[in-house]
């Protein structure tokens, strides 16, 4: 057995009989210290309080196509239920043979209007031309004459010209029909404004025909009234789907006011509220699919926690029993916050790495401590480190104290 080993067993021997000589003497001062059996740390860690539910997932939105009878016939369906669509997907085709014949009616009134136009446009240059070779042949003997032929053709021009401003706006308003005819033959086809999938088509015409649901995805789900207080738009959520491997998050963008069912007397009425995912899943989900909820409703970072237990109480004052490095026990008034589980948060008068008694034979203020020697945790490396000599001095200075 070398001098290592028997070093162990002497400096254990020596504190075990000094220690029970210490206790067993009359008027010790042992009596008088408090024995610490356990004692924990301050830590530094987050504390997150949640609760659980269930969910659903659904569309963000829907798109709804409807039909109506001035937007021409209904000519083909271009997608059918299940059908996966991008933006700008043609949907639906209308028939365009009302359209066309309607253009061409117009086209035509249009034409006979511009040479209606065209030709009193030419009778009024006419008139103005004899106007004008009246007035420069009047002379003294058929000046009488003259004017009342100048007057004449002067409220004939003026006819004219009222009538071809009339003509100017029919013109106007048939080629703005024309206009209109055009705009409605570009947009024969009915293209989806989403990315999604084909929920319905009503084949019978009756509105909305066509229903596309979005490939991006929210989750739905329900409360009671009871638990409506209990909940927080913008609240985090962690999202949990067997038919997806990685984990989503969110936070909830809405609680509705409004029931989900009809509401009765003593009865508990239904709620729902939506979660919006901070990112669209890499794979799809299923609409319709049940997931699990962990909703996030109080969050500390880098809390200072003790275990609840070494918290003493006196009244509604809190206490710790804090261990100090000159070997007296403090007791120390504290600020406590939320407590999780065995944890609870301490939000003054308490540092880091601070030890605190869990159990000990007697507690009281400024009073010195000392623990069980526990052989077992010295190791050799620590004496290896120490040395020979001033591994002996410690130990002779730990009986000696």
């Amino acid at each position: 057995m070398n001098w290592k080993k028997w070093t162990v067993i002497v400096v254990s021997t020596l504190f075990m009989i000094g220690n029970l000589y210490l206790i067993y003497k009359k008027d010790s001062e042992i009596k008088r210290l408090s024995f610490v059996d356990t004692w924990t740390t301050v830590r530094e860690q987050n504390l997150v309080e949640s609760q659980t539910d269930a969910g659903l997932i659904t569309p963000i939105e829907e798109e709804y196509i409807y039909y109506g009878e001035n937007t021409g016939d209904l000519k083909a369906f271009l997608v059918k239920e299940g059908d996966r669509v991008e933006e700008n997907t043609p949907i639906l085709e209308l028939s365009s043979v009302d359209i066309d014949a309607a253009i061409a009616q117009r086209e035509l009134e249009i034409s006979r209007l511009e040479d209606d136009i065209e030709a009193l446009e030419d009778n009024i240059d006419s008139l103005d031309d004899l106007l004008s070779d009246i007035e420069s042949s009047t002379t003294d003997e058929n000046q009488s004459s003259n004017t009342i032929m100048a007057n004449s053709l002067e409220i004939e021009i003026y006819e004219k010209e009222l009538q071809v401003s009339r003509l100017e706006a029919e013109l106007d308003k048939q080629e703005t029909a024309l206009a209109s005819m055009d705009e409605s033959l570009s947009s024969l086809t009915i293209n989806s404004k989403i990315a999604g999938i084909v929920k319905e088509i009503r084949h019978d015409l009756n509105n909305p025909i066509v229903t596309i649901t979005s490939n991006d995805i929210q989750v739905e789900a329900t409360l009671t009234e009871k638990e409506i207080p209990t909940l927080e738009e913008g609240m985090k959520v962690v999202i949990s789907s067997s038919l997806h491997k990685d984990k989503l998050e969110g936070t909830i963008s809405t609680i509705s006011t409004l029931p989900k069912t009809e509401p009765k007397e003593k009865k508990e009425t239904l709620y729902s509220y939506t979660i919006q995912l901070n990112e669209q899943p890499s794979s799809s989900i299923p609409h319709g699919s049940n997931v699990d909820l962990k909703i996030i409703t109080n969050e500390i970072n880098d809390a200072l926690t003790v275990l609840a237990k070494s918290i003493k109480q006196k009244g509604v004052k809190s206490y710790l029993y804090v261990m100090k490095a000159n070997g007296t026990i403090e007791r120390r008034q504290i600020e406590t916050g939320l407590q999780l589980n065995h944890v609870r948060e301490i939000k003054a008068n308490a540092e880091e790495g601070e030890k605190v008694v869990l159990a000990a034979n007697t507690l009281r203020n400024k009073t010195k401590f000392y623990t069980s020697f526990k052989p077992e945790k010295l190791k050799k490396k620590d004496f290896r480190k120490m040395g020979k000599r001033q591994a002996l001095k410690t130990a002779l200075k730990g009986f000696v104290s």
